[in-house]
């Protein structure tokens, strides 16, 4: 592991309204594993950086489905987060680098989180393709 102030990631994790992420000089552990022929996949939440070049697609993984934040960093189901002044920062749910929903429905997130993972491994599994998934559910 590294420590977070070393690669970027200071004083706290990164806000809804954070410029950078993860900085793209840093390697991952999905980098390292894709360089192997593995296929990469996360489900979940990233928290490393919401805009486009600290997407984790842009980190390694071959494709994301989840939440770039943690729960509480946008609003939801009728829930305003302590930073939305005016009710519009929603919390969205991303398809590799396109919002896929905004603002997420929790009523079945989690199943689709798990149908997702359970597709990834089904398919890898079926053409013997080693794979890494890294899944983080951003609630349960």
């Amino acid at each position: 592991g590294r420590y977070p102030v070393r690669t970027g990631v200071y004083p706290r994790v990164f806000r809804p309204d954070a410029k950078y992420g993860l900085l793209p000089e840093e390697t991952t552990l999905a980098e390292m594993l894709k360089g192997f022929g593995y296929a990469t996949k996360i489900v979940g939440k990233w928290h490393l950086g919401h805009r486009e070049p600290f997407l984790p697609t842009n980190q390694g993984f071959d494709s994301w489905l989840g939440v770039p934040y943690h729960m509480s960093g946008g609003s939801i189901d009728n829930h305003t987060c302590h930073g939305d002044v005016d009710g519009t920062m929603l919390l969205p749910l991303y398809r590799d680098t396109s919002i896929e929903q905004q603002p997420v429905q929790l009523d079945d997130l989690a199943i689709q989180y798990a149908s997702e993972s359970r597709s990834f491994i089904q398919k890898n599994s079926d053409t013997g393709t080693p794979f890494f998934l890294y899944m983080a559910f951003s609630h349960v």
